[in-house]
């Protein structure tokens, strides 16, 4: 590339700009600090995605809103040798997200749960899509164009007013979130995440598989029998019938091959032609649901 560059980072909010023309190039941000970084990015003999790079990251430090190094986005750009292309990096949702995940065991909305925490984002693809654009058309080392946004982060930034008022506003739903226990046993995330991992490596080495087969190969070990196996157990096979009945026909029809057929998780998944971590799930969902309408009568 020339050492002409013209980059335009757009943002929701048109902000007032000094005016002038411009010979060797121009950065337009929603901040000064992050135009600048991708000035000073280009002066050291960086080129347009380079000062992308900086001003996008620089964002992210002077103004979170625009440069949202937690969500994703698309970039289209034109080189000056007529190249066009196109780039999505949005977020998408977690290999372990499913429909029914902000439901509770009767099918009810759990209030909050998609709207703060960490099952209210999906996977971030910014960093991802910066990092791979400058990648392939950059010219300068990532460590060039990191270390001044470092130092800017370290050094700080005078917030302006509207800034200022969109913190305060949302400063309690901030301190609600921001309630992390050290002590917390990330087992089940751990289990999760390598699972995805495992995913990802085949998805590397096939371009299809079957996850129905993958989920029977993972195996869940089944626990101790729960104070809900428990309490179904002791209860009159005529009395736990009556109330079985009263379940949607979904859980009604994962209880009955479980419990009265005796099916395994596996035997039930090839059955209802449904992965085996799904009926795994159902039939958690089924006994929590039995377990309350059996101790209501109690």
């Amino acid at each position: 590339m020339s050492k002409n560059y013209f980059l335009l980072i757009l943002t929701v909010l048109f902000l007032s700009c000094d005016d002038g023309i411009y010979k060797n190039g121009m950065v337009v941000s929603a901040k000064h600090e992050a135009s600048k970084a991708g000035v000073d990015i280009l002066k050291k003999g960086g080129n347009a995605f380079d000062a992308m790079m900086a001003t996008e990251l620089a964002l992210a430090v002077s103004y979170p809103v625009a440069g949202n190094i937690g969500g994703g986005g698309f970039m289209v750009y034109r080189k000056n040798d007529g190249e066009v292309g196109a780039l999505d990096y949005r977020e998408k949702a977690p290999l372990a997200a499913s429909k029914d995940m902000y439901l509770d065991s009767e099918g009810n909305i759990i209030k909050g749960k998609s709207t703060s925490g960490a099952t209210a984002v999906g996977v971030p693809g910014t960093v991802a899509g910066v990092f791979k654009a400058q990648k392939k058309f950059g010219v300068l080392s990532v460590k060039e164009i990191l270390e001044p946004i470092i130092e800017l982060a370290k050094k700080g930034v005078v917030v302006t007013k509207k800034q200022e008022k969109r913190i305060l506003r949302h400063k309690k739903a901030f301190e609600k979130i921001n309630t992390y226990n050290h002590k917390y046993i990330f087992k089940t995330w751990l289990i999760t995440i390598s699972k995805n991992l495992h995913i990802d490596q085949l998805r590397k080495n096939k371009n299809q598989f079957d996850l129905n087969q993958l989920n029977e190969n993972i195996q869940i070990k089944e626990s101790s029998p729960s104070p809900e196996d428990n309490l179904i157990n002791e209860q009159k096979l005529k009395s736990l019938k009556s109330k079985i009945n009263k379940l949607k026909p979904h859980y009604k029809e994962v209880i009955e091959l479980k419990c009265f057929n005796e099916l395994t998780y596996k035997e039930i998944s090839i059955k209802l032609n449904q992965p085996i971590n799904n009926i795994k799930v159902k039939v958690l969902r089924a006994k929590k649901i039995l377990f309350q309408l059996i101790s209501e009568n109690d």
